[in-house]
């Protein structure tokens, strides 16, 4: 266990390079961080604009993303009105991909073809999917389609052939999307409470999702089957989680300096973690699960062994 220090702000967003040996951290002040694992010493820094803390739109507030493409390892990042970024992950280099004043980005995921960017455009009610791949010339958007739900696509996640999104159009639902940009997108709606301000992920035939002091289970191949759900047990809200890619365990992070550990089949909870870094907000796996990495609000990092 380590904790690498000297973030400036919330730590909004982790992921784990592919060989494990890299940790990307982005920050609330519109800063991504490249951090060896072996020295635990930051690798390289990339700021957007002059490093303020992202806007408000609408009482909306979303944090930073980030996505690694799955081939370059490069690292995309998703600002909201900061726009949308590539960053070179050996060099830190960066360019903008699209301006925060031409098209919100609201969010984007690595898929297997590339990273997917959700991107909404005022005055326009629909979001845009749009699909980014590299070549020799750099990056692209290979494929865009307009999402036919009205509002805000946030939070979403990708899982194979599927896009799932929370619709902030005042019905309080949850939309999956079959990913062909060649097609028509279909769509099939779960009901859900407010998760406007929480987080999606999917894993295996199971979507999560939080909500305040909620964590939320669904089903996905029984639709009308009722959600399971869970509570932090105090006031305390959850902030972000990860799932474990090989036991399934779901791994919370909450706003009072704790790790919870949930077991996927009945959501029961399995242990309770306790850094004393400050009120959690994100949290990552490594892909073979053995890692896992919590940021904080008071800008730390900490790493760890997974005890399978």
């Amino acid at each position: 266990m380590f904790v690498l220090e000297g973030a400036e702000k919330k730590v909004t967003s982790l992921r784990f390079s592919q060989d494990q040996q890299v940790l990307f951290s982005a920050e609330s002040n519109a800063t991504t961080t490249a951090w060896e694992l072996g020295s635990q010493k930051r690798l390289w820094q990339y700021r957007i604009g002059n490093g303020d803390s992202l806007g408000d739109l609408g009482g909306l507030s979303l944090p930073i993303e980030l996505a690694l493409h799955p081939s370059s390892g490069a690292v995309y990042v998703s600002a909201w009105n900061f726009g949308f970024h590539r960053i070179d992950p050996k060099t830190g280099q960066g360019e903008t991909l699209s301006e925060g004043k031409q098209a919100f980005t609201s969010g984007c995921e690595s898929t297997e073809e590339g990273v997917l960017e959700v991107a909404w455009q005022s005055p326009s009610p629909h979001a845009t999917l749009r699909l980014w791949k590299e070549t020799a010339h750099g990056a692209s958007v290979a494929e865009a389609k307009p999402l036919r739900s009205n509002g805000w696509q946030w939070p979403f996640c990708v899982q194979g052939d599927y896009y799932f999104s929370c619709l902030d159009n005042g019905l309080e639902k949850i939309a999956i999307h079959k990913i062909d940009l060649r097609d028509h997108l279909t769509f099939r709606i779960y009901p859900s409470p407010n998760i406007q301000r929480g987080r999606l992920t999917v894993a295996g035939s199971n979507l999560y999702a939080i909500s305040g002091a909620s964590l939320i289970r669904w089903e996905l191949e029984s639709a009308g089957k009722p959600a399971k759900k869970v509570t932090s047990g105090n006031r305390k809200h959850f902030t972000d989680l990860a799932v474990h890619p090989t036991n399934g365990f779901v791994y919370a992070t909450a706003n009072d300096h704790t790790v919870r550990v949930y077991d996927p089949n009945t959501m029961k909870l399995v242990s309770t973690i306790e850094w004393q870094i400050g009120r959690m907000r994100s949290i990552a796996l490594t892909p073979d699960g053995a890692l896992a990495a919590a940021g904080s609000d008071s800008g730390d990092i900490i790493v760890w062994d997974v005890d399978l």
